[in-house]
Formats: structure tokens, sequence, C-alpha cells
């Protein structure tokens, strides 16, 4: 072998065993010094985030929540059917599509909730999301207990104004528990789930700052017999505008847009008074009024993301 060959060879056997000396030292860095990692991580975080010190701090426990759409029962459809100014369909008794006869003021600035008693179903299991100027509709997400659930179709109600912001129309479907408590689970903090997508997305940058968190529930994924499994996560609001939700459990994150949600939800409402009317000899006279009014929100509403 001659010599040129030799010291090639010498090469790169000290640049393999370099490479894997290197590597080894990471590795016993990184085991030697986790907690200096960790507080280098919190203190790097806090001076380029704004609003964490308003994160709440406590620990908490909760279970995963196992429910399934609400099938309402006759005394419940009666007591709709029953409602002062409104006219009333619950499809497959567990969808309510109701109108008013005539449209109801309502200041949503004000003390909305006092217009809604004896108009709405079960008022007190919702709590107010948001009024959406684009589409003129106002979301509330039902609540397990205090947590609210998150953008969930089967626990929603939506009402729809007019152009005077009266009250014109509303959708509501509800969940309702399947099993009881089961395990419970030590939870992440908020700090952590804004870390999270802080590290482990590119979902926050330099300057953002987080101005709402709140625990609630988001869907994982529905079971085939329709019960779905419902996980604590945190509701983290970046900017006043974008909502991400951060599974408190297995910190998986999801970025939800509310524009995109509500036009899938109209949607799927407008589908659904079609089937029905497409399946009877004659079109029923409150879905037609309620689906031209959904179509009306469909092409009046510009549906870009918000992101």
């Amino acid at each position: 072998m001659q010599w040129g060959q030799i010291k090639t060879l010498f090469i790169l056997c000290f640049l393999v065993l370099d490479i894997f000396l290197i590597q080894q030292f990471i590795n016993n860095r990184d085991t030697e010094y986790p907690f200096i990692q960790e507080s280098t991580r919190e203190e790097f975080l806090r001076a380029n985030i704004e609003g964490l010190d308003e994160l709440k701090e406590e620990s908490t426990k909760e279970p995963n929540l196992y429910a399934a759409r609400k099938v309402f029962t006759t005394e419940e459809i009666d007591a709709i059917n029953n409602f002062d100014n409104q006219q009333a369909e619950v499809i497959d008794s567990n969808l309510i599509l109701s109108k008013f006869d005539e449209p109801v003021p309502i200041d949503f600035e004000g003390n909305y909730l006092e217009t809604l008693q004896g108009k709405i179903l079960y008022l007190d299991s919702f709590v107010f999301w948001s009024k959406n100027e684009a589409s003129n509709t106002v979301v509330f997400f039902q609540k397990n207990n205090s947590l609210p659930i998150y953008f969930n179709q089967s626990a929603l109600l939506v009402i729809v104004l007019d152009e005077e912001g009266r009250m014109v129309q509303y959708s509501q479907t509800m969940l309702e528990k399947r099993e009881e408590k089961g395990e419970t689970y030590d939870l992440i903090k908020a700090f952590d789930a804004v870390s999270n997508l802080y590290y482990n997305t590119s979902e926050l940058s330099s300057g953002d700052e987080i101005t709402q968190n709140k625990l609630g529930y988001h869907n994982l994924i529905p079971l085939p017999n329709g019960v779905q499994v419902l996980a604590p996560t945190w509701r983290i609001t970046v900017n006043n505008q974008r909502n991400y939700f951060v599974n408190a459990i297995e910190m998986h994150s999801y970025y939800r847009d509310e524009k995109t949600f509500l036009s899938e939800t109209i949607n799927g409402l407008v589908t659904t008074i079609q089937v029905i009317n497409e399946a009877t000899t004659e079109d029923n006279e409150l879905l037609t009024e309620m689906e031209v009014n959904y179509k009306e929100i469909l092409e009046s509403t510009s549906w870009s993301g918000e992101k």
C-alpha cells in the first residue's frame, strides 16, 4: 500500500473518531445538565414571548371526557315547541333548528343572558365564545362543569343575526356524558403548553404575546359507536388573533380557525336541510327559510382563514 493511501485511511479513521467523540460529548452534556438547560429555556422563553406572567401556575388533575350526541327527549322537544316567538324542528332528535317569528333585539355587550333566558334550551350549559362579525353570527360552546368544549359541532349553539344585530334563528347541539369520571391525569401547566408551541412547533415567534389561556376540552378521535373522547386541553390565544389548543396530557397541539369551523358547520346545516326536503314530497317551509338565511351567510362572508 502506498504512503498516500495509508495517510488517507488514517485521516478518515480520525474523522470518524472525532464525530463519535463529539456525539458522546453532546449526549453527556444533555444528561448531566438538564436543569440548567431547562432553566435557560424558560428564561429565553420569557425574554421572547410576552404575557407569560399572566399564565395560571396551579397544577390540576382532570379525566378524559367520554360523551356522545345528546338525544332530546319528548319532554325537552315539547319545551322547545312551547317557547314564545319561535318555531323549531328537532332533526333526528339531536339537532335543534329554530327560527324566531319576529327578530329579537339583543345586546351582546350588555346583559344578553337575560334576553336569551326562556328562548334557548339548557342555556346555562353554554358559554359565550365570540361574536363573528364577518358572518354576523354568535357562537357559544357547551361546557362540562366550567370547562368549555372547544370547536365541536356536537356541542354548539350558533345564533344568526340580521343586519340590525337582532336574533333571527339558531342551531343547537349538545353532548351527553357516556361514562362517569375515569382515571384522572396530572395536566401540564399553561406555561408548559406555551413552551411546547414555541420550541416544538413553528407557531410562535419572538415578540408574540399570550393574550388568553383557558383549560377546556377538545376532541381526540370519534369512536365507531359515536362516542367522542375529549381530552383536557389548553386554549392558548396569541396576539388576540390566533387560537392554539394543546393537549394537557400528551402535549399534541392544534390550530383552530373560527371562520373555517363556522363555514363547515353552516355548510353541514344546509346539507342536512336539503336532505330532509329531498326526502319529503313538500318542502318544510321553516327549514327552507332557514336554509335561505344560511346560504346568504355562506355567499356573503369572506371565509379566508384567520392565521
